[in-house]
């Protein structure tokens, strides 16, 4: 679906044209400079020897977006806009309002959620074509379909970002596993994390890299009576110990086809979150932050002490500190206190 439109290559516009929105629309993109929008406009300038073509996009409440292909060209005034019906192709004669001092054709889209969507070109002197203005306004419907369809994707993935980091945060991911364990795809925050505190990685043969050969076994055992678990059931399998790592094996249904998922969840650490995070969350100083951590972390005061190179009698009197700020009677209630808090959330 990539490449230039080239006049006289053998690909009509409309060919060009078409397969480049569905490109748009799909996400189908070979790099991150081959932008379909622009490659749009690129060959509406090179289908018509326009000099400049642009594509607007509003709805209410948010910034106006758009892209921009050739000469500078400030567009369609927005009261201009405005007064335009939605459909039409304009030429410069026919725009509300003062004409523009060159060529212009101009084609309005209505979007949902009361979007509006402009395509517009110009070029100076000879005025365009009629078949440039027929170019265009065969465009109307696929062009919206098109940017609807990419919206949609594009909300989609930012939801699915926001999901990611929710994941990330809480130490959750997923990974798709074969029937003899190779790693078919993998959740690329979970193993990054997981290199990290486990030193586990996707080997070059696909295989998840286990801790130990007692977890491997585990992880074969899983995937093999994954298959004849009942509907909703999982096989648990403890990966690590030390950081602790747990997955649940299962067949899920991903849309188009069923597989063998793991849904993965290291073990988090309070002295793994910003201080400065800590302090805000509960009203607590620095110090004060610091041992409360440890105390999350489930150490004991002794061994806190031990950890931040502090006295047992300092580290005992800034513990009553911590109790007192957040309310509780000892260090369970601060381990609760801290685990139900939004203090994971990055």
């Amino acid at each position: 679906m990539g490449g230039s439109f080239t006049k006289g290559a053998g690909i009509d516009f409309e060919t060009f044209s078409v397969t480049t929105l569905i490109a748009a629309a799909s996400g189908v993109q070979p790099s991150p400079q081959d932008d379909p929008w622009m490659r749009l406009l690129e060959g509406m300038c090179k289908a018509s020897l326009a000099e400049s073509a642009v594509l607007q996009l509003s709805w209410p409440g948010a910034p106006a977006q758009g892209w921009h292909a050739g000469a500078p060209w400030a567009g369609i005034a927005e009261d201009v806009i405005k007064r335009m019906r939605t459909g039409r192709v304009y030429s410069q004669a026919d725009l509300p309002g003062p004409p523009p001092p060159a060529p212009v054709r101009a084609l309005k889209l209505a979007l949902d959620d009361g979007g509006t969507a402009l395509l517009a070109q110009t070029r100076s002197k000879v005025d365009f074509r009629a078949v440039d203005g027929v170019q265009m306004s065969n465009l109307r419907p696929y062009l919206k379909t098109a940017l609807q369809c990419w919206r949609a994707r594009a909300r989609a993935q930012a939801l699915a970002q926001l999901d990611r980091r929710a994941c990330q945060d809480l130490g959750m991911g997923w990974i798709i596993l074969s029937s003899t364990g190779q790693v078919l795809e993998i959740d690329k925050y979970l193993l990054e994390n997981l290199h990290v505190r486990t030193g586990m990685r996707v080997t070059s043969d696909r295989r998840l890299s286990m801790p130990g050969p007692q977890a491997a076994q585990r992880l074969r055992h899983a995937i093999s009576n994954a298959p004849h678990l009942p509907q909703g059931h999982a096989h648990r399998v403890d990966l690590s110990q030390d950081p602790s790592v747990q997955m649940l094996v299962s067949i899920e249904d991903l849309g188009s086809e069923t597989a063998i998922v793991g849904r993965l969840r290291y073990a988090l650490s309070a002295r793994d979150l910003p201080i400065a995070r800590v302090q805000q969350c509960f009203g607590l100083s620095h110090s004060e932050a610091r041992l409360a951590v440890c105390l999350c972390d489930g150490l004991s005061l002794k061994q806190a002490a031990q950890n931040l190179g502090w006295t047992i009698e300092t580290t005992r009197s800034c513990s009553k500190q911590i109790f007192a700020r957040m309310e509780q009677s000892g260090q369970p209630g601060v381990v609760r206190h801290m685990l139900e808090s939004a203090i994971w959330i990055s």
